[in-house]
């Protein structure tokens, strides 16, 4: 694996699980 292609493999799923990650954390926020 080289170095060029850890960029294109992270920022995409970087992508889909910090919002996942941000509305579980607000919706926790706002259940409380």
């Amino acid at each position: 694996m080289t170095t060029d292609l850890l960029p294109s493999f992270f920022v995409p799923i970087v992508g889909l699980v910090v919002p996942f990650f941000a509305t579980i954390y607000l919706f926790l926020y706002i259940e409380r």
